[in-house]
């Protein structure tokens, strides 16, 4: 016969049975012969502790020998708390978690994961990762997703999942190993869902592009001026118009006061100053300005500056217009203007003399005739 003693049996109770069941007639077929007892938790006066307990015969009676568990039962209890604040974390963390077999299957996701991909267990479970892989980027994907079976940690992962109802998904993270007794049982992945700044980056570019190609059909020059680390960005137009290799990298002020014609340098770069040391927030400058050849260019310029609260500036960005076309008409119809008022002026005098002469009665209608 055997006896099963539970740890939260009641020990005096338990204690009556055992020694009744083994010692009471000890020669009949239905004496104790196996006792099995759990790890009873045993009180000794005010404190407690948890102890295994191991049960034998000695001659007509029992012996008995406690084995104190209770750090092994602290750290099971601990374990088992960690445990639970991890799940804790995994199911309300805004990363999406999953976990591959070796086949490269689906064996588990967290809640981020199925509202993501707007899923149930059923829609993922078992089924093959890279059929969640958007089109465009499977083949990408499925040539790095070997190494990740084959337990390679990727730490810069960038892939794009589509959900269910077809939206996609740009996902960013890193990918681990799952070991088992030292051998690779599969794989999981830690993916930021950067949908949203995906899509604010390529709205960025878009306006970019749009952006340089205004700023080409108006063949405007366009700048950024980092005033407090004296940095200045250039567009593509103002290079073509030096003659240098695009470059699109920030260059010192220098890169365009040296090239202010000498007649207007002192005073382009003093009305600037002047301006920036002010309150003004836009700033307009007419004047000319040297090209690949020396040749001279009429430009306007308009600038915008950002201050700070305390006024100081921080940035200004501008457009310059390339008004050399329209500065050499002007002067070429003042020249014209000047030449006709010349060639005018000479028989206007002649008829104001003749007319004065009448006038005074200098001279008669018949000696003019």
């Amino acid at each position: 016969c055997h006896l099963y003693i539970d740890g939260e049996a009641d020990l005096t109770k338990a204690e009556k049975i055992c020694i009744n069941s083994k010692v009471q007639r000890p020669g009949v077929c239905n004496a104790l012969e196996t006792l099995l007892v759990d790890e009873i938790k045993v009180r000794q006066s005010s404190e407690s502790f948890y102890a295994r307990i191991k049960v034998f015969k000695v001659g007509d009676g029992l012996g008995i020998i406690a084995k104190d568990i209770s750090d092994l039962k602290r750290t099971i209890e601990n374990h088992r708390l960690l445990e639970e604040k991890y799940k804790t974390i995994i199911e309300t963390t805004d990363e999406m978690i999953h976990q591959i077999s070796a086949e490269g299957k689906i064996v588990w996701a967290n809640l981020a994961w199925k509202k993501y991909m707007e899923v149930d267990d059923e829609d993922f479970i078992g089924k093959n990762l890279i059929d969640f892989i958007d089109d465009k980027t499977k083949k990408e994907f499925a040539e790095i997703l070997p190494l990740i079976l084959k337990g390679k940690r990727v730490d810069n992962l960038s892939c794009t999942f589509i959900s269910k109802n077809g939206k996609l998904l740009f996902l960013e993270g890193q990918t681990l190993p799952i070991f088992n007794n030292g051998k690779i049982t599969g794989s999981q992945a830690f993916l930021r869902n950067v949908t949203e700044r995906k899509i604010a980056e390529q709205k960025i570019i878009e306006a970019n592009k749009r952006f340089t190609h205004a700023a080409r059909a108006s063949k405007e020059i366009i700048y950024d001026f980092d005033i407090h680390n004296n940095t200045i960005w250039w567009n593509e137009i103002y290079y073509e118009l030096l003659g240098l290799d695009y470059e699109d990298t920030f260059l010192d002020i220098g890169s365009w006061t040296k090239f202010i014609h000498p007649d207007d340098h002192d005073r382009v770069v003093k009305s600037l100053t002047d301006f920036l040391e002010g309150k003004e927030n836009y700033w307009f400058g007419e004047y000319r300005f040297l090209g690949k050849k020396n040749d001279v260019h009429y430009f306007a310029d308009r600038g915008f500056v950002m201050r700070d609260r305390y006024g100081k500036p921080f940035k200004m960005i501008g457009a310059v217009t390339d008004i050399t076309f329209w500065r050499q008409n002007i002067q070429h119809l003042e020249e014209i203007i000047f030449s006709l008022s010349h060639k005018v002026r000479q028989p206007v005098a002649h008829i104001l003399g003749v007319a004065n002469l009448l006038d005074n009665e200098l001279i008669t209608k018949e000696e003019l005739n």
